[in-house]
Formats: C-alpha cells, sequence, structure tokens
C-alpha cells in the first residue's frame, strides 16, 4: 500500500535503584562526581534493582500516510520516546518491567498526530517462603484487528484496523513438601 523509510535515533542511561545524586559545588543541578565503593566492577555486591531509562527519535517517509488504493498523499512522521527498564530480584521477590510512551507528530496530517504506549511486567513475590508465592503479570500494546486489512507506516493507532490491548494476571501458588 505504500513505501516507508525511517531513520532512528537512541539515547539510552542506566542507574541502579536507590543512587543518589549529589550537588556539587560548581552548579546546584549537576550531580557532582562520586566515587564508587561497591559494585561489579569493584568486586561488591551488584544493586538489587536496575533501572535504566532511554529515548529516541524516529523519523518515517511515506507516500501513502492513509493506507488508501486511491489518492494516496506523501507525508513525514516525527515519533520521539521515551522509555524505562526495571529489572531486579531479592530472595523474595522478582521484578521485570518495561515501558515506552511514543508521540506521533505528522508534518502534513495533523489530524492523525497522538499518543501510543506499550508496557510490560512481570513479578513474583514469595508470602510465605517455599510454601506460598503470587505470580503477577500485566501487558498493553496496540494490536492489528485485521490481518488483511491496511497497515499503516507507523505503529499510530488511527482508522479501525488497530486497538490498543490490556491483558493481566496473577497465579497464588501453595506449595508443600510432604
Amino acid at each position: 500500500m505504500g513505501r516507508y523509510f525511517r531513520l532512528p535515533l537512541v539515547l539510552a542511561v542506566a542507574a541502579p535503584v536507590g543512587a543518589q545524586a549529589q550537588q556539587g559545588p560548581l552548579s546546584p543541578t549537576l550531580p557532582a562526581p562520586t566515587q564508587a565503593t561497591s559494585g561489579p566492577l569493584l568486586g561488591g555486591p551488584e544493586p538489587a534493582f536496575k533501572f535504566t531509562t532511554r529515548g529516541s527519535v524516529d523519523f518515517t517517509y511515506t507516500d501513502n500516510v492513509l493506507v488508501t488504493n486511491t489518492d494516496a498523499k506523501p507525508d513525514v512522521i516525527a515519533s520521539p520516546s521515551a522509555g524505562f527498564t526495571l529489572d531486579g530480584e531479592t530472595s523474595r521477590t522478582s521484578i521485570n518491567a518495561s515501558g515506552d510512551v511514543y508521540y506521533d507528530k505528522y508534518k502534513a496530517t495533523s489530524r492523525l498526530d497522538g499518543l501510543r504506549v506499550t508496557a510490560r511486567a512481570t513479578s513474583e513475590l514469595d508470602i510465605v517462603e517455599q510454601i506460598f508465592n503470587i505470580t503477577a503479570r500485566a501487558a498493553t500494546d496496540q494490536q492489528r484487528i485485521d490481518p488483511f486489512g491496511g497497515t499503516p507506516s507507523s505503529p499510530r493507532s488511527f482508522g479501525g484496523n488497530r486497538t490498543q490491548v490490556a491483558s493481566y494476571g496473577a497465579s497464588p501458588t501453595f506449595s508443600w513438601r510432604f
């Protein structure tokens, strides 16, 4: 239904959860350099949880922005995004979560501008160690409704062939050794 070209630009930053910035003598808004006293490179323990942020801008050119058989119109789409990842494990808890927020900005077809969200999370918690635990999961993303319908040049939801889907659940487990 059309051709498109993408050019991504990516930026990512990682920090352990609980890392604190200190005010420097030259600027109250910038963190002062600190000397690490533990961590995997210094032979100490790794932090229990790792929080990573990311950002990017994706530029897309399409020659048929409305995904039509007639009256094809070209457009350029800029899609800045921000996201995070949280991974960690303790003796009785584990978590793996990630999420992204995108904003699609169309140059010529501004009525299609909009926000889209993707997120996934899984966690396990031992309520009573080795006897009772709960596993929980959740996700949200956009999906196509009709596999034979038009496919847009961007994952942006418009028209009648995409929808936001959310799924979630929890599984309590009781274990006993005889």
